[in-house]
């Protein structure tokens, strides 16, 4: 029993390892983590440029200001509230996963898109706050992109939205 149970926990662990791994590999990137890239405030310009799904490490564009503009090129509109919001959860995000705002941006648009086409209309602008306020301390989880991963496979299975973050919560929140 106990056997079963270990290599049952083993294999739960591997599997998570893998796919974690896998979604590391596919977003790394040439850049380094910058404080610049972080959160940079003091730009006006955040055109979408020709390649709106995918923030381009050559891009000039601000991380934040990107996302937003890409969702409003949707059709989406985005308040003053969402928006300090998603720079307040981007901040907060690349200092605990030790991430580039770019690639983290570009995770929750992924993760809009695939939520999409399992029929949830969930905004990448939201994304980025509500998956932040899952993770917990530096070091507890292995990025954004696996974050967003588990995200999607829990609502994928039926979860709603709110049970998904409680389970991220117990699984990468602060540990008391």
């Amino acid at each position: 029993m106990l056997v079963v149970t270990l290599n049952d926990k083993i294999s739960k662990i591997l599997t998570s390892l893998a796919v974690s791994c896998c979604l590391l590999i596919a977003g790394c990137g040439d850049e380094q983590v910058s404080q610049q890239d972080s959160v940079r405030e003091n730009s006006s310009s955040a055109s979408v440029e020709s390649r709106p799904d995918w923030l381009e490490l050559k891009d000039d564009a601000i991380p934040s200001d990107w996302l937003i503009e890409r969702s409003r090129a949707a059709g989406r509109p985005v308040n003053d509230t969402e928006i300090k919001e998603l720079k307040s959860a981007l901040s907060i995000a690349v200092l605990r996963l030790g991430e580039s705002a770019r690639m983290i941006v570009n995770r929750s648009a992924q993760l809009e898109t695939m939520l999409k086409s399992e029929g949830h209309d969930e905004s990448a602008i939201r994304l980025v706050p509500m998956l932040t306020s899952a993770i917990g301390e530096t070091g507890q989880t292995e990025g954004f992109g696996a974050v967003s991963q588990h995200y999607y496979n829990m609502r994928k299975s039926g979860m709603t939205s709110a049970e998904a973050l409680e389970d991220l919560r117990k699984r990468y929140g602060p540990r008391g």
